[in-house]
């Protein structure tokens, strides 16, 4: 009797440079358990056509690129799985340089270990990744898919010399904010050349694995303007006011939890908004709205809760940031209203929390 193992025979397929090492080896074997190919047809099959992907087979991976096999009970899902192989094998390879780093060197942690979490992502640029192949497998579909390293490398030198010339033309806006304290700039990540930094280490790292070459670092004076908002922002005073329609719990709760997720973000809330900042301070006044609704159902109480966070530079009055979710960000029930504003206060942490949030949007380091 033939019995197929999905996980075990892609975590076999994978023979790159990457695999040496039994550290590295190790975790690639737990990694790499499946990738991606091309839309399915109808049917489960291929769509025919003069330069249509195999079926029958999984051709050799073209000289100069990584490549992995993927499993499913559909093409569909095994193109996924085979296309998650490829990019995750950059993902751990830059986690383990990252990692090796961090343990090395003490200086700059903050900066890498931000690296280290984009790093864990997937490779961002999926569109690169080809199906060459499918077979048919007992229980499914394996795909075989490639990502041509040239190719990849061209996109990422392409994307570093970009972020250098941005770089290059936000030094005299940050300047300009350095000179006025202005929070609408110096708290944007968009604006903060730390940011665009981090990434482009980050892109280097990627790069050095594809086999190519890029310049990475920044320009004195742009290092230099980055140490000076980098010093600001942590100066940086939030100040907030609370409004709307909720109860003085849910806005009680609504303040920790934003509270929570701006101190992720290395900002400072504190309560009440004072007219004049204080001399040398950057300061943004947030201004947190919370906004409910009833309803009750069956014998069960529901309320519905929405969130609108905006903030505004305290001398400009221009928009530092601004997260919206309503009227229904987040919604509880119970028995008792006491019941439902406890369930609405735990999901609203969680929702919050969640990537799409938004509060990327704002940093204070």
């Amino acid at each position: 009797m033939y019995i197929r193992f999905p996980k075990l025979f892609s975590m076999m397929c994978h023979q790159t440079p990457f695999t040496r090492g039994p550290a590295l080896a190790g975790l690639l074997a737990l990694t790499l358990a499946g990738c991606g190919g091309a839309a399915a047809g109808p049917g489960g099959a291929a769509a025919a056509a003069p330069n249509a992907i195999p079926e029958d087979r999984l051709p050799p991976a073209p000289g100069g690129s990584l490549w992995g096999d993927g499993f499913g009970d559909t093409q569909q899902r095994a193109v996924l799985d085979a296309r998650r192989a490829v990019s995750e094998q950059i993902s751990a390879q830059v986690s383990a340089v990252v990692e090796a780093e961090t343990s090395e060197d003490a200086r700059g942690v903050d900066q890498k270990i931000n690296a280290k979490i984009k790093s864990q992502t997937d490779f961002d640029h999926a569109e690169l990744i080809k199906v060459i192949g499918f077979r048919r497998e007992e229980g499914g579909w394996t795909a075989r898919a490639v990502l041509d390293r040239g190719e990849a490398a061209d996109v990422y030198e392409a994307e570093m010399k970009a972020d250098l010339k941005r770089l290059s033309s936000l030094q005299p806006v940050v300047d300009e904010a350095l000179a006025t304290l202005d929070t609408a700039v110096l708290l944007s990540t968009e604006s903060a050349p730390g940011a665009i930094m981090a990434e482009l280490n980050r892109k280097a790292r990627i790069l050095a694995i594809l086999g190519g070459r890029g310049e990475a670092k920044a320009s004195k004076g742009v290092q230099s303007v980055e140490k000076k908002a980098s010093a600001l922002r942590r100066k940086a005073v939030l100040r907030l006011q609370v409004s709307g329609s909720a109860s003085e719990g849910l806005k009680r709760a609504a303040v920790e939890k934003v509270s929570a997720m701006l101190k992720a973000r290395g900002c400072r809330l504190t309560e009440g908004m004072s007219d004049t900042p204080a001399p040398g301070v950057p300061a943004a006044n947030v201004e947190l709205k919370v906004a409910a609704r009833d309803h009750t159902e069956g014998g069960v109480r529901y309320r519905y809760v929405g969130l609108e966070v905006v903030a505004r530079d305290a001398r400009s009055k221009r928009n530092v940031f601004r997260f919206s979710a309503m009227p229904d960000f987040v919604h509880g029930g119970g028995a008792t209203w006491a019941q439902a504003d406890k369930n609405v206060a735990r999901r609203m942490g969680k929702k919050l929390a969640e990537k799409d949030a938004g509060f990327e949007a704002i940093t204070c380091r």
